[in-house]
């Protein structure tokens, strides 16, 4: 009989034990209850997250967030979590910044709340923080002896600066196209300077129309427009390194754009807002927008293009001939 109750008493230790651990959504001691209902990620940096939490948390239980490097799934997972305890006892939302995190690892975050030694799980998110980058530059020089900054951006050589010269690679000049009327009519390839003011020349580079893309001579010996796979290749770099729908935060200059919409210049391709001019002459948008030629064009021959405004990402466009945006070359592959 003794040996009975040692039995039962060992089965109830072991059913005790294994029951604490269990994922469980809701736990509801009498009348109180706590649920957690959302969980996302605002943004990673490169040793920080800012996080958002929705919870119903109407009895004051700990609450918080358990971030782990080992996935959720894991035996470890609890073992391994440090816990980022969240002080509010009301259902809210609630935004919550971890620091001191590794650049370039990804993390396994859940919410959790605890009931004396119990912990719950729900709502979880996968993130991974942004690369550490020691931009180093190095230069090139264009036919008319322009200098240009270059950055490395995973396996491409990009310009680090608008293209800004008159003349093609060939050592043709490129018409100068100051009216409205020789802007609209052209059909043989030309440029201008926003609002034909030549001070934005060392700033912003040149506005080339999409004729002159066409050519295929404006680039140095070497480099060349960038195609679409060019461009789809530094979308999936930024995607896969911390900037997934923060192209535009990557890419962008830390002053020039309005709205507080500048950037972090993550890489050093230091884009700064260059405006346009539209096909009959008009130039607008110096502050808020920059559009980059591609070098491919669908069936109406309108060109594709790649644009930064105020938004987060690098969207695509299409734009046509007439059309004046600035270009930024790209090395040629070995």
């Amino acid at each position: 009989m003794k040996k009975s109750k040692q039995l039962l008493i060992l089965l109830f230790i072991v059913y005790a034990t294994f029951t604490s651990c269990i994922k469980n959504e809701t736990i509801e001691p009498g009348p109180i209850k706590i649920e957690l209902k959302d969980l996302k990620l605002i943004k990673a940096n490169e040793t920080s997250a800012k996080l958002e939490a929705v919870v119903s948390n109407s009895n004051g239980y700990e609450f918080g967030v358990a971030l782990s490097k080992h996935n959720f799934n894991k035996k470890d997972f609890i073992d391994s979590c440090t816990f980022y305890k969240i002080d509010n006892n009301q259902t809210d939302t609630v935004k919550l910044e971890i620091s001191n995190l590794i650049p370039s690892t990804t993390y396994f975050c859940e919410l959790y709340y605890k009931v004396e030694d119990n912990y719950a799980f729900n709502k979880s998110v996968k993130f991974k923080t942004r690369e550490k980058v020691n931009i180093i530059f190095d230069t090139i020089y264009d036919i008319d002896q322009n200098i240009y900054k270059t950055v490395s951006i995973g396996e491409q050589k990009w310009m680090a600066q608008n293209l800004r010269t008159t003349t093609y690679n060939d050592g043709e000049p490129i018409k100068n196209l100051i009216t409205d009327d020789q802007w609209y009519q052209d059909s043989v390839g030309g440029y201008c300077w926003f609002e034909n003011n030549i001070d934005y020349k060392n700033t912003i580079g040149a506005l080339y129309n999409g004729y002159s893309i066409e050519t295929n001579k404006l680039c140095p010996s070497g480099w060349h427009i960038p195609s679409d796979d060019d461009w789809f290749e530094l979308v999936d770099y930024l995607n896969n390194h911390g900037f997934e729908s923060y192209h535009a935060e990557a890419l962008k200059t830390k002053y020039g754009w309005i709205d507080n919409s500048n950037g972090v210049d993550h890489y050093g391709f230091s884009a700064l807002p260059s405006g346009y001019r539209n096909e009959i002459g008009g130039s607008h948008d110096i502050n808020s927008f920059a559009g980059y030629w591609s070098s491919e064009k669908n069936h109406l021959k309108q060109h594709h293009v790649r644009k930064l405004n105020t938004n987060n990402t690098l969207q695509p466009w299409i734009a046509n001939r007439n059309v004046g945006m600035a270009v930024r070359c790209i090395k040629d592959e070995k």
